[in-house]
């Protein structure tokens, strides 16, 4: 079985992360053979997500 750790509380991302997500990390594991991942940066809250997408948009234009 694969063992998740993190992402640390203190990280800007501490959101957990998509279970689409785990499930690649889950099949990568089984593959290389790497136990446990480490998860040093999760998942954004909703609201700054989008705020976040907007603003790297902008920067790009």
């Amino acid at each position: 079985m694969t063992i998740f750790n993190g992402p640390p509380t203190s990280a800007d991302h501490n959101e957990p992360i998509a279970p689409e997500l785990r499930d690649v990390l889950r099949r990568a594991e089984d593959a290389a053979g790497i136990d446990p991942i480490d998860i040093i940066s999760g998942g954004q809250p909703k609201e700054t997500a989008a705020i976040a997408g907007a603003r790297r948009c902008a920067e790009e234009t």
